[in-house]
């Protein structure tokens, strides 16, 4: 009866042998299918990037193809570097001092955001240029690659500026 520990000793080295066996097996195929799941994650990322990529050239397709920016939306509208140009090839600066005129005794008491209202609506709503101007604002528009109303904004700008002086 004293020899029972030896093969108590035995029958629980090769049980635990055997659990050992079984997890190693078991963690090897868990392993496998984690092997898997990345692999499969890996392409999913690659597909993912492939369409970010398409729409970041679609986004940039579509912004190329935007006129540039004409009047910048600051308090107060600036003109930006563009527009100077434009106000400088057509004389907007020149034109707003005669238009200002007109204005004077109208504009004579108003806010700086009710002269620039009545300076814009003048030149969307009421303005006729002579032939010969508005054919220089229409080539000044073209050679910019910007619509009319752009150079329009330029001459509201140009007014604008010119009667809050001039008050």
């Amino acid at each position: 009866m004293d020899n029972w520990w030896p093969t108590a000793l035995i029958v629980t080295l090769v049980s635990l042998s055997l659990a050992f066996i079984g997890y190693v097996f078991r963690f090897g195929k868990w392993t496998g299918k984690i092997e898997t799941e990345i692999s499969s994650l890996r392409n999913d990322m690659s597909w993912v990037k492939s369409k970010i990529e398409a729409i970041q050239q679609d986004v940039k397709g579509i912004l190329s193809r935007m006129p540039p920016a004409t009047v910048t939306r600051t308090s107060p509208l600036r003109l930006t570097e563009l527009e100077e140009e434009i106000s400088a090839e057509v004389g907007a600066k020149e034109w707003a001092e005669q238009a200002a005129e007109e204005f004077r005794e109208s504009a004579t008491g108003m806010e700086p955001f009710e002269i620039q209202s009545l300076s814009f609506s003048f030149v969307k709503d009421k303005f006729k240029p002579e032939p010969d101007f508005l054919r220089q604002l229409q080539a000044s528009a073209y050679s910019a690659g910007i619509d009319l109303d752009k150079v329009y904004d330029v001459l509201a700008v140009e007014l604008r500026d010119r009667l809050l002086e001039i008050m």
